[in-house]
């Protein structure tokens, strides 16, 4: 989307496509918003880097570009980059900034997962036993998901039974190893 604040009024001139990406009703399209409509979207925790980022941009001129996380409209958190240029008046003083908001969210994704398995290779590489780098394996895979267990299994021959040989659990969860049945979770 792309967007135009006027900082003499200091209001936003958004398209639809800026709107429905920072969670905003896309009928806003081309109404005029506050700096602050435009900050209630994004993430909480990166609200201040993004004020330090508008405000060393506008102190110094020249191009702006910052990436932070916003909340859509239906909960998730996505990941934009903007990106802008000043508009200056005949006395070199900024008046407007112009510029555009991409969605960057599949690409942070990937460099999270690309990062989480570097460290993964470089963890297990340490490892000299099988079931060291099974454990280690699972606890890492278990907290990079956010999950309070993380198992591996064996499954049998009959495909239907499978043996839970190791867990990772976060504190005040219950480890699942054990001799399990696949139709005991319903219908294969």
């Amino acid at each position: 989307g792309t967007w135009n604040w006027d900082l003499r009024t200091d209001r936003f001139t958004v398209d639809e496509g800026f709107a429905r990406g920072f969670g905003l009703d896309p009928a806003l399209g081309r109404e005029r918003l506050s700096l602050e409509q435009i900050i209630t979207s994004v993430h909480p925790e990166d609200r201040p880097g993004l004020i330090a980022a508008i405000d060393e941009v506008s102190a110094r001129g020249g191009a702006y570009a910052h990436q932070y996380r916003v909340r859509r409209a239906d909960g998730t958190v996505g990941w934009v980059v903007s990106r802008a240029i000043p508009i200056l008046d005949n006395g070199g003083e900024i008046t407007e900034w112009f510029g555009s908001a991409s969605d960057i969210t599949a690409r942070r994704e990937a460099e999270s997962r690309l990062r989480f398995i570097n460290a993964l290779i470089e963890e297990v590489g340490k490892s000299s036993e099988a079931d060291a780098a099974l454990a280690l394996t699972t606890r890492m895979l278990g907290e990079h998901l956010g999950v309070s267990i993380c198992a591996y299994a064996d499954m049998e021959p009959d495909q239907d039974h499978f043996t839970i040989r190791g867990d990772w659990t976060a504190p005040g969860s219950r480890g699942i190893v054990g001799y399990y049945s696949l139709a005991d979770f319903g219908a294969l």
